[in-house]
Formats: C-alpha cells, structure tokens, sequence
C-alpha cells in the first residue's frame, strides 16, 4: 500500500480521488490552489461520513431539554433571529465545544443553521442529555462511518491516510487520468 495519495494536476478531467490501476489513491486537482485540495478532500470525505445519517448530535446546558424539543428552536446568536427549527451536528465532535450535556436526536431536516448545520423539524430525542456521548451511540457512529467510506471502495487504512494527508505531502506524478477509476468527486 502506498504512504501517501499521489497527487496530480490534470485540467482536462473531472476533480475527485480516484483509484489507479496499480491501486493507488489519486487525487486530480484542476485550478484549485494546493491548500484548497486538502479542504475538498475533508469536505467530500465528511459528506461522505455524515449525509443521510438519520441520527444527529445536539449539545446543551439544559439538562431538561430533551423534555421539551417541540418548545426548542435555535438562535442566530449573530443576528439573534430564531432559525427554522432545532440545531444539531452530524458528527460527535460538536458536543465537545463548551456544552455541558450531549444527546442523540432524529427528526426532520428542514434546512441549514447560520453556520451550516442541519436544523431539525420534528425532533425527538433518541438518548437523554448526559455529560459525554453514550458509548454504544459512538461505536455505531464509528461503523456507520467506515462503511459509508468503504461503499465508495476506500479502506480504513486509506481513509485514514486522507485524513493525516497534508498539504506538504503532496507529491505530483505523470498518469493517464483514462485508467482511473473515480471514488468521490471533489
């Protein structure tokens, strides 16, 4: 297996990571600057990881809240207008940002909050608010995760040498873009 995705400069085709015929990830870049490669990397990685979980995660300071979700709607906190319904995260690592209390919620997705997270119509709470994540609730996260990058033909190991790949790691060799096969579009 290779230590790093090949990275190539390729104009004439469409932008993504990719599988050479030796096996080898191949991430194609066309205009885009170096450092914009490795946002559009994590980004269709996390699309990937995160569209279509039917289960979200919602941080509070209110204990209680659960109790009262068809009350909750949340806040603009920069224009302090309320938003189209309750926000939540898609990934387990929001509830770590100062909040007392993480829960798991499912409802309706009516839209995107200010800062581009899913606002939930609907919403029930599928655990209570406590200090940390239930376990069992992280594990199949975790297992969702791996087999939605697995369903798109990339290894765990491979995820994670996307995930730890950098900029500076970039290394640029000559391929025929017409023997790779397109994993996930950037």
């Amino acid at each position: 297996m290779q230590d790093r995705p090949r990275m190539i400069h390729c104009s004439d085709a469409r932008r993504g990571i990719y599988r050479d015929m030796e096996g080898r990830l191949v991430i194609l870049y066309s205009y885009m600057a170096r450092h914009e490669v490795r946002y559009a990397v994590d980004a269709a990685l996390y699309r990937v990881m995160d569209e279509g979980r039917d289960y979200y995660f919602r941080a509070t300071n209110n204990a209680l809240e659960h109790l009262m979700l068809d009350q909750v709607c949340s806040t603009d906190h920069l224009t302090g207008q309320q938003e189209a319904g309750l926000s939540v995260a898609e990934h387990p690592a929001y509830t770590a940002m100062g909040y007392r209390y993480a829960y798991i919620v499912a409802g309706d997705v009516v839209g995107r909050g200010s800062d581009g997270e899913p606002l939930l119509a609907d919403a029930r709470a599928l655990t209570k608010p406590a200090p940390s994540i239930p376990r069992e609730w992280l594990e199949r996260y975790r297992a969702d995760t791996r087999a939605r990058i697995a369903a798109i033909g990339i290894s765990v190991e491979e995820e994670e040498q996307l995930k730890r790949w950098r900029v500076d790691d970039m290394g640029q060799i000559d391929i025929d873009p017409a023997g790779l096969t397109l994993l996930l579009a950037l």
